[in-house]
């Protein structure tokens, strides 16, 4: 990002009226002004006599979000906004299947994962509860998300609820199965919400 850093004429959390109703958070992003406020100007001291409309004056400043940290307004940075790095589920360093760890990110628009996952596996359960529940981008042509564009597809849902039948079956014989069938019935309940039927 080619954004120059600057500093604004007044920021809110640095604002004198406010400041004493601020609450201070680790946040480096709050309102902020080019226009100077008239405390600021030859307006802050008026010199007796004078009338009222030279001490009540409007309110100059012109607020948008500001990034202290980054040095600009939001409103110039050019690239598109994303939260989520910090949107994505972390999983254990020693993590299994280290090679899907990549699926996790929201703005991944892959079309086909293969694997052999063992739905016992609490970090498989933590992956898939992860990827079900992951949004991932707009998709201007349809109410899903880009990464749901599957689910337009009524045979794929079908033939998916039916897999997931079968393996809750094989599951109902094996009490250690928790982990498996509520990962199973996590994603059964999202074929069900995105499926068109």
């Amino acid at each position: 990002m080619s954004l120059s850093n600057s500093r604004p004429n007044i920021s809110l959390r640095e604002y004198q009226g406010p400041d004493a109703y601020a609450r201070r958070s680790a946040c480096t992003i709050s309102l902020a002004s080019n226009k100077k406020s008239n405390l600021n100007t030859h307006y802050a001291n008026v010199p007796l006599p004078t009338r009222l409309e030279q001490i009540c004056l409007p309110h100059n400043p012109e607020y948008e979000l500001f990034d202290h940290k980054g040095g600009h307004f939001i409103s110039k940075c050019q690239e598109k906004l994303s939260f989520g790095d910090m949107c994505t589920q972390s999983l254990p360093a020693k993590f299994s299947y280290a090679s899907l760890r990549k699926y996790l990110h929201p703005n991944f628009e892959g079309h086909e994962v293969t694997a052999n996952l063992n739905f016992g596996n609490l970090e498989v359960g933590n992956l898939v509860t992860s990827l079900i529940h992951t949004a991932g981008p707009l998709n201007n042509n349809s109410v899903l998300r880009a990464t749901h564009w599957v689910f337009e597809d009524l045979s794929f849902c079908q033939t998916l609820s039916a897999q997931i039948r079968t393996r809750l079956e094989g599951s109902a014989v094996n009490w250690r199965e928790g982990l498996a069938v509520e990962c199973l019935s996590n994603l059964q309940q999202r074929v069900w919400s995105l499926s068109p039927d």
